[in-house]
Parts: C-alpha cells; structure tokens; sequence
C-alpha cells in the first residue's frame, strides 16, 4: 500500500471536511475524485474500502460513508448561535503506513 497514488490520508480528509462543511452528508465517489484529483472512481474506491477495512470509516448499504465516531451536529440558521460537534475519536494512528 507504499505505492497508493492516492494517499488515505488525504482521501480520509477530504471524506471529514466534505462531511463538516455539507452538514454531514456524505461525499460521492465523484465528488472525491473532483476533489482529491484522481483519474478515476474505482481508484477512490479502492482506497475507500482499505479506509474502512482499518476502522476509519464504514460504508452503508446506500453507499453513504460513515467516519468512525462521527457526531454531526443541526447549524441553525444566521444570526442564531452555531454549535457545531464535528467529530468525536478520530483515530491518531495511521494503520495504512508501514506494518498493522
């Protein structure tokens, strides 16, 4: 997995950011691709499915991803106040890199 052209980190993070700024809604593997730059949806893919093989994420029937102790919070509209709990154990340790 040292040779991934696209690295789980940067996948894993652009899958947390796109989460937080869409109020929790889940990216598409399109989106990722936009995102991240890849050539293709199967290439996120492969990459999405070792993200959830280690715990990061796990994928739903519908396809929608889920980050692994994800709490996504209601953003109330201008003017009222804005609370919002983005992510709770987020994994510290990255078991894509070296030996698991």
């Amino acid at each position: 997995m040292a040779n991934q052209k696209y690295k789980a980190n940067d996948i894993y993070e652009a899958i947390v950011l796109y989460k937080f700024q869409h109020g929790g809604n889940s990216p598409s593997y399109q989106t990722l691709v936009n995102l991240i730059g890849a050539s293709s949806k199967s290439a996120i893919k492969y990459v999405v499915d070792d993200l959830q093989f280690c715990g990061w994420i796990a994928i739903d029937d519908d396809g929608t991803l889920r980050v692994t102790g994800e709490a996504w919070s209601y953003v109330p509209p201008p003017g009222a106040p804005v609370v919002i709990e983005a992510m709770r154990d987020i994994p510290q340790a990255n078991p894509l890199e070296g030996e698991t």
